[in-house]
Formats: structure tokens, C-alpha cells, sequence
């Protein structure tokens, strides 16, 4: 089974690190693909991606909501992960968003 990492941390702050929130994993695992839901404190969804892959930077959470940089705090995730042999994992967890 292929080794996913879903970060607790992340500050979306435009220095070039750890700016986008995404889970990370084996890149030689083909076929792996994921959906997620961030939540606020309130329940409300403020980031949501379906059929993702593993890494790329440019389907990870860049911090907004909406328009506008999401508040610092803490942040709810849940979603699935699809591995390349058929098998799904449901995930969840929080996320400590800092600037």
C-alpha cells in the first residue's frame, strides 16, 4: 500500500514554503487519487477538490476562502483516498492553517 502524509500544518504566506496544503505520498504509485473537504470552525466548506492527485501543488489549498486569506486557526478535513488496486481509505484530521 502506498504511504500518504496529510501535513497538520501549513502557512499559506507566499514565501515559497509550505504555501499550499496537499497530501503528499509515494510518486511512484500510479493510479492514486484522491477527494478532500476542508471545513471552518463554523462546519462551513471552504475548500473542496474531487479526483485530485497525490502532490500536485496546483490541486492543493492555496488558503483562501473565496477571495479573501482564510483566518489562522484550525481547520477540519475529510475525504478519501483511491488507491490504484481498487481499495478507498476515508481520512480526516485538522490542519492548523499559520501566516
Amino acid at each position: 500500500e502506498a504511504s500518504i502524509y496529510f501535513p497538520n500544518a501549513f502557512s499559506p504566506n507566499n514565501d515559497g514554503i509550505n504555501d499550499v496544503y496537499m497530501p503528499m505520498g509515494n510518486e511512484d504509485r500510479i493510479g492514486i487519487d484522491y477527494s478532500l473537504y476542508i471545513y471552518n470552525r463554523w462546519g462551513g466548506v471552504v475548500y473542496q477538490v474531487q479526483d485530485a492527485v497525490i502532490n500536485n501543488r496546483d490541486q492543493g489549498w492555496d488558503g483562501l476562502q473565496g477571495s479573501k486569506s482564510a483566518p489562522e486557526g484550525v481547520y477540519l478535513y475529510y475525504g478519501q483516498i483511491n488507491f490504484a488496486n481498487g481499495q478507498t481509505r476515508r481520512v480526516s484530521g485538522e490542519i492548523h492553517l499559520t501566516r
